[in-house]
């Protein structure tokens, strides 16, 4: 995946992860251990945490282990009814108060739940900066070109501005506040 320059940012991002869940993602997708590090950079430096899960199934565990000992301050769990996940996200930022323009969108179905939020976040707050964390989504069906579909998908919308693809590294750059001014 080609690097791209992200935006500068004034507050923290939200970090969003979008149906990690076990039934979802094997436990040897390399995404998961990219899902880790963008948890324990966000967690290290206050970074909002929202995670959204495809009805009553728990979160997979490599991501309990890190949000089960949060303080309910910086962190939300949610449970979505549809593929777009963004009115529990708006519901949990108003709520907790956290900042609404960056979010970080990591998780499982790229191509159907991972979109569907971003482009309901994108709606619902056109002035937000959006970040997919490319390498942190993946697809169960990721074998069957499916996924490299949803990556051409991102890629048009990424042109219309405020929707950016990036890697672990650059992600992190934000979450570290390295981006941030």
């Amino acid at each position: 995946m080609t690097k791209y320059s992200l935006p500068t940012v004034n507050t923290p991002p939200v970090l969003v992860l979008v149906d990690v869940q076990p039934e979802f993602v094997s436990h040897d997708h390399p995404c998961l251990t990219v899902i880790e590090q963008l948890l324990q950079d966000a967690i290290a430096n206050n970074c909002p945490i929202i995670t959204l899960r495809d009805g009553s199934t728990c979160l997979h565990i490599c991501v309990e282990r890190h949000v089960s000992p949060l303080p309910d301050s910086g962190f939300v769990r949610a449970k979505k009814a549809q593929w777009d996940g963004s009115v529990q996200i708006a519901a949990a930022c108003s709520n907790k108060n956290f900042p609404t323009d960056t979010f970080v969108i990591c998780g499982s179905y790229s191509g159907e739940c991972v979109m569907a939020t971003v482009l309901g976040l994108r709606e619902m707050y056109p002035d937000a900066q959006i970040i997919v964390a490319t390498d942190a989504c993946c697809d169960s069906l990721h074998h069957n070109g499916k996924e490299q579909k949803a990556w051409n998908w991102y890629h048009l919308l990424q042109r219309q501005g405020n929707i950016h693809l990036a890697l672990y590294e650059e992600v992190q750059q934000l979450l570290t506040g390295l981006h941030v001014i």
